[in-house]
């Protein structure tokens, strides 16, 4: 094995224990000799490639994030923007098909997005841009084809949208109660959807 694939070989070991430690436990509670002691892993090995706890989870953080992303690309050519409600619906949802597959993922993610380590804080605001920035133009392309009420403008609904986009899997866990699955996900984000968007006062 060349020296090139065994770089690459024992990076994705690693990788592999440290998520299933962070995606189970969290930041807080996973440490190095937990993820060396329950994966038959070195510290020696470890500490070759990562400085730290830090460096090892914000690998964790960029490969989720650059997972998530990819998946939402690759069906987000499949939604119809005509219907703006069902189009934001759809859209969140690919996140949520994604977790529903990826629960260890799905951890690392709302501990790096809701709990984030305030001291790795600006390096996980930094990979987490890219996909910031594929959600922003989702967004603003549909608000250019609806009409705003006249005192909010398109920053400000940007800004709510985003937040919804960040906030959306507690919302929708709050909202029911109980185990999420994706047929009751479907109908409860539509649901949601059109509270979010129309309120809930007769105007």
């Amino acid at each position: 094995m060349k020296q090139a694939e065994r770089v690459t070989r024992s990076k994705e070991l690693i990788y592999q224990a440290a998520l299933s430690e962070f995606g189970a436990n969290g930041y807080e509670a996973t440490s190095i000799e937990m993820i060396c002691h329950k994966h038959g892993i070195s510290k020696g090995m470890i500490y070759h490639y990562y400085a730290n706890k830090d460096d090892l989870f914000l690998v964790c953080v960029q490969r989720v994030f650059d997972d998530i992303k990819k998946a939402i690309e690759e069906k987000i050519v499949t939604i119809d923007k005509s219907d703006i409600k069902k189009a934001i619906s759809d859209y969140l949802m690919f996140r949520e098909e994604y977790f529903k597959d990826h629960p260890l993922e799905k951890k690392v993610f709302e501990v790096a997005m809701l709990h984030t380590p305030e001291n790795i804080k600006d390096k996980i605001q930094s990979a987490h841009q890219p996909l910031k920035e594929l959600n922003h133009d989702f967004f603003s392309s549909l608000i250019k084809k609806i009409q705003l009420r006249e005192n909010k403008d398109h920053d400000e609904i940007m800004r709510y949208l985003e937040t919804i986009a960040t906030l959306f899997r507690t919302i929708l866990e709050r909202y029911r109660e109980e185990e999420l699955d994706l047929t009751s996900l479907f109908k409860d984000t539509n649901d949601i959807m059109d509270l979010i968007l129309f309120g809930v006062i007769k105007q």
